[in-house]
């Protein structure tokens, strides 16, 4: 399984939903708290981070987001199904769970 950061928001459902899941199936990942600053200057610094999420007005992330610490990717979009669960399928294929 890859290293992994799930980059969340304090009040988020869905990055309480996607840590729950991570946790029930025992993938261990590091949280990342977008309000915390030294995460917000991280994320600032991390040109795949901007390409991703940035443009001339601004930054804009939903959360949650996984970052893949070997790739350096950042995934966010079809983490949950239209029943607005963890769509396990992307998961497990972007952590690299078996």
């Amino acid at each position: 399984m890859r290293k992994f950061q799930v980059i969340t928001n304090e009040d988020s459902e869905n990055c309480e939903l996607l840590k729950s899941w991570l946790k029930q199936h025992r993938a261990k990942f590091d949280e990342w708290h977008i309000e915390d600053s030294e995460v917000k200057n991280r994320l600032l610094d991390d040109d795949k981070f901007n390409q991703r999420f940035c443009d001339i007005v601004g930054c804009a992330a939903s959360t949650p987001v996984i970052h893949v610490e070997d790739t350096g990717e950042y995934y966010y979009e079809n983490l949950f199904n239209i029943d607005g669960l963890v769509d396990e399928d992307t998961v497990k294929d972007i952590i690299g769970m078996a």
